[in-house]
C-alpha cells in the first residue's frame, strides 16, 4: 500500500472551496486496494498533525499532497499561518514525493526539501490564479491534479507525469478558447508557466509501496 498524506484547508475564506474540490477530484482517482489516504483538513492543517501523521509511517516512503495557500518558504493554513510545512520541519519529508498547488513554494521551500532528500517536488514559483466564476474551477482542478493522478495510475516517472500535466494544461486551455473563454485560457497557461517539478531519481509510484 502507498501512504498518501493529503492536507486541504477547506476553511480558508478565499480558496477553501477550491481546496475541497481539489481533494474530492483527487479522491475519485485513489484506489483503496493500493492507496492508504491520511486526510488532514480544516483545524487539523497544522504542523503538529502533519508531523504526527508522518511519524506513523515509520520512516517509509510516502506521498504528500497539499491544497492551501503558500509562501516562498512554507505552506500556510487558516489554523497555522506560520506554516504547517516550513523550513524547520522540511526534514520530515525525506523519501517523500511533495505535490502542491500552493503559490510560491518552488522559490525556497523546494530547496529545503531537496536538501533533506525529498525524492520529488511538484509546485509553483508564482501566484497561482483561480477563476472568479466557480463553474470554471473544475477546468483548473483537472490541470492541477493531472500530474499526481497520472503518476498514481501508471508506472511512469514523476518527470513523465509532469510532462503529461503540461499537455493537460494546454488541452484544457484549447477547450476554454473553444468556449470563448480566452481570458481564462490565458490565466491557465500563465499558471503552467509557473509550474516547477524536480525528479531526482526518476521515481515512480512503485517506489512508495
Amino acid at each position: 500500500m502507498i501512504n498518501i498524506l493529503i492536507v486541504y484547508d477547506d476553511l480558508d475564506q478565499e480558496i477553501g472551496e477550491n481546496a475541497l474540490l481539489c481533494y474530492q477530484h483527487l479522491a475519485k482517482a485513489l484506489s483503496p486496494n493500493v492507496h492508504t489516504a491520511h486526510i488532514l483538513q480544516g483545524g487539523n492543517c497544522t504542523s503538529e498533525r502533519v508531523e504526527h501523521t508522518i511519524g506513523t509511517f515509520e520512516q517509509k516512503p510516502f506521498i504528500f499532497i497539499a491544497y492551501s495557500h503558500g509562501k516562498e518558504d512554507k505552506l500556510i493554513s487558516t489554523h497555522e499561518t506560520n506554516g504547517y510545512v516550513n523550513t524547520k520541519n522540511a526534514y520530515f519529508f525525506g523519501e517523500s514525493l511533495f505535490y502542491t498547488n500552493a503559490c510560491f513554494t518552488a522559490l525556497e521551500l523546494r530547496n529545503y526539501l531537496a536538501h533533506h532528500n525529498c525524492k520529488g517536488y511538484v509546485g509553483y514559483a508564482i501566484e497561482v490564479i483561480l477563476p472568479n466564476d466557480a463553474q470554471y474551477d473544475i477546468f483548473f482542478t483537472d490541470c492541477e491534479n493531472a500530474g499526481i493522478i497520472h503518476f498514481l495510475s501508471t508506472n511512469d516517472t514523476l518527470e513523465a507525469s509532469c510532462k503529461k500535466m503540461g499537455e493537460k494544461y494546454k488541452e484544457v486551455a484549447d477547450e476554454l478558447v473553444s468556449k470563448n473563454c480566452n481570458v481564462l485560457a490565458s490565466i491557465l497557461l500563465g499558471n503552467l508557466d509557473g509550474l516547477v517539478f524536480e525528479d531526482k531519481d526518476s521515481v515512480t509510484a512503485s517506489f512508495f509501496f
